[in-house]
Order: structure tokens, then sequence, then C-alpha cells
């Protein structure tokens, strides 16, 4: 069994895990939305499986029992042993509904005549400092900003059209009115017809935030369920914040500033530094390394398009007093 099972296992049944298994397993989580959903689902599931009749217990004990003796045949086993037995059906438990959330996640979708489509899904990850153009099967368009990644199947097929997005992209969805086009950002679904808009979901960022261009997009919390759905029209932004578990509206927006990384424009309005920082080290992809801290004094305001990281950061050191050294991927404020 592997450190993730055992964590998953002693936190499912109320075991106080120590230091360092409470970070292994937030990092796990971190990794992917997957292993995030996976959590979740487990913890739903194991709520309703915590009242395991003898009979239920001993049928999946015997048939744990042959699979380790087909494995083991020198083990010995004390049949007997319930702690033990009630272990063993709980990490058997575990792994097949790990196995189960991982295989209806990444190779199952239901058809509209019911049956089921074995599919495989794309990952397209850009790097800090690139952007990429996507078209999908069914024709939507995809701008990939940097430092993101979006997940999609080859082909879609069933009722929906889902993808998985980590990061900011603009999206110009086809219409299709029969398959909804469905944004999973963490635990933030966005639902569309043909809409264009643009979604900003970076893990390390504190908000996430869908700006709508054209069309209508209904957004759920953690659910696909029509209560609580908020409706998106034309420049109107949403706002969550994962911090507060709270989500604003704004509407009559000027989304110039929002999508203007697609056209290569970087604009800061009354940024502090640390925000310029993040926006420079996804844009150029560098990593910055600060001697001292700088002082924007109300913050910077400044827009450029098409410049070098040496052109841009000499004009914002005229407005904010600071030193720079560029050293290959590293820049170095003093």
């Amino acid at each position: 069994m592997s450190d993730i099972d055992e964590i998953l296992v002693k936190s499912l049944t109320g075991e106080e895990l120590n230091e360092h298994e409470k970070a292994f397993l937030e990092e796990w989580q971190k990794q992917s939305e997957t292993n995030t959903d996976t959590v979740k689902k487990l913890e739903k599931y194991w709520s309703h499986k915590r009242n395991v009749n003898k009979d239920s217990m001993d049928k999946v004990w015997n048939t744990l029992e042959t699979s380790i003796d087909d494995e083991a045949p020198n083990q010995k086993i004390a049949k007997k042993n319930s702690f033990f037995k009630f272990y063993y059906y709980i990490a058997a438990s575990v792994t097949l509904v790990l196995g189960f959330v991982f295989y209806q996640q990444y190779f199952h979708t239901d058809n509209p005549d019911g049956t089921d489509t074995k599919i495989a899904l794309v990952s397209r990850k850009n790097a800090k400092g690139v952007k990429r153009n996507i078209t999908l099967s069914d024709g939507t368009f995809i701008k990939l900003n940097a430092d993101s990644e979006i997940k999609f199947p080859e082909k879609f097929s069933g009722k929906t059209r889902e993808v998985y997005l980590t990061g900011e992209a603009f999206f110009e969805v086809e219409k299709d009115p029969k398959r909804p086009f469905i944004i999973h950002t963490g635990n933030i679904l966005t639902k569309v017809l043909g809409t264009t808009f643009n979604i900003r979901a970076y893990p390390e960022d504190q908000d996430v935030e869908i700006a709508l261009v054209e069309g209508k997009v209904a957004i759920n919390k953690e659910s696909n369920s029509a209560e609580n759905t908020i409706y998106l029209q034309p420049s109107d932004v949403m706002s969550y914040n994962k911090a507060q578990d709270k989500i604003t509206t704004t509407s009559n927006v000027d989304l110039s500033k929002i999508i203007s990384w697609r056209s290569n424009q970087l604009i800061f309005e009354n940024a502090s530094f640390d925000v310029i920082v993040k926006k420079l080290e996804r844009w150029y992809g560098v990593k910055f390394t600060i001697s001292n801290k700088v002082n924007t004094q109300g913050g910077f305001t400044g827009k450029f398009e098409d410049e070098s990281l040496e052109m841009l950061l000499n004009k914002i050191s005229h407005s904010i007093e600071f030193n720079y050294q560029i050293n290959n991927k590293e820049v170095i404020i003093e």
C-alpha cells in the first residue's frame, strides 16, 4: 500500500495525522484538481460506509484474504483479528474508490444512448513566458496564458463538453445547444453553450476571476446543480475569494485590461511590487530575487506592449526606485 493510501486510511478513520503526513496529504492535493476532488469524494463515500455490518465485512475480508494468499502464500494472517481485518477492509475500499474515481475521471463519459466510451484526456501545459493557441475537436478556440495548463478529451462525446483549467485562458466556445461546455477550475464550474470569456484561476492566487465578453455563462461552486447558480451577462466579472469562500459580481466592467494579455499587452493599475513581480515572472519566465524591500508608495500604473524585460524594468525603476541585474533567468533586485 502506498504512502498516500495509508494516509488516506488514517484520515478517513479519524486517526490523527502527524505533521509529516499532514504536509504530504496537503501537497498531494495541490498537485492536481483530480487529487483534491478524489479526497472530497472519498470523504463523502466513506461517510456512508462507516456502519459496515459483519456479514458484508466478512465477505470483503474473504475476498481480500484470497488475494493476499495468492500474492504471498507463505504469509500467515489471523482471520479473527477484527482490528486487522477492519484496517485492510478500509484500505481495500480506499483503493477501490481511488481506482473508480480515476477511471471515471480519465477514461469514461456517458453517451446519449447510455453506453460508455473510453476517452483519453490530453494535457497542454505552458511554462512561464509561453502562450499558445488551442483548437478543440468541436471548434472551440482557447488561448492559454503562461504558467497554465488545460486538460481536455481528444474528441468530445456524451451530453457535455468538459475541460479542466489551471491558470488563465481565454475561451471562444463553439455553440452547441445540446451539449453545454463546462470548465472545471478547482471547485468552480463554469457552464456555457457558446460564449467568449476569460478565466484566471492560478492555484497560488487568492482569487478566481471570470470575465464575460459575449454570450452568457452559469457559474456554480463545487457542483453542477441549479442551486445557487450565478449568471453573468457581457461585461460582468465574477470574483471568487478562496480564503473567504465568497463570490462577488461586478457589472459594466471595462474588460480590455483583463484580456489585454491576449494581444501581448501588460497593464498595471495601481499595482504593488509583489503583484508586478508575480506577473513578470509568469510573463517572461524568470525568477526574481529581492534583497531589499521595494516600496511602491500607493502602487504603480503603466502599460507595456512587446517590450523586453530589460526595457520594462528600466521604465518601472524610474517610477519605483530600485536597482536590478538580469542574470539569465534570474532578476536580482537590490
